[in-house]
């Protein structure tokens, strides 16, 4: 299922490439793609605060939700109830090259 970027889920923007953060679901059993949900107008010192990584870090990893604080702030962000028991739910960050000259 292809991203669609909008001017509404452009996170950020780095040498000619647009930054768009998404969550991606997994299934535990298989590892196979469930889902995806592009993350519009993201913070990222909120995200570093989050995942505790330092502030000079941008985020460009993959990034397993594990603690409750995570999960929570995604579950209030998306008005959705992550279900854990079946998904590892992913933050990710994709690059979507500006084709415009």
């Amino acid at each position: 299922m292809p991203i669609q970027v909008t001017s509404q889920t452009v996170a950020n923007e780095e040498n000619g490439n647009k930054i768009v953060r998404v969550l991606r679901w997994f299934e535990k059993d298989g590892n196979s793609l469930i889902n995806e949900k592009v993350l519009a107008n993201i913070n990222l010192a909120e995200l570093q605060e989050i995942f505790k990584v330092s502030s000079s870090n941008p985020m460009y990893d993959c990034y397993l939700l594990e603690s409750d604080e995570q999960i929570k702030f995604f579950q209030n962000l998306l008005n959705c109830q992550p279900n854990t028991e079946l998904y590892d739910y992913f933050l990710e960050c994709d690059f979507v090259t500006n084709m415009a000259n």
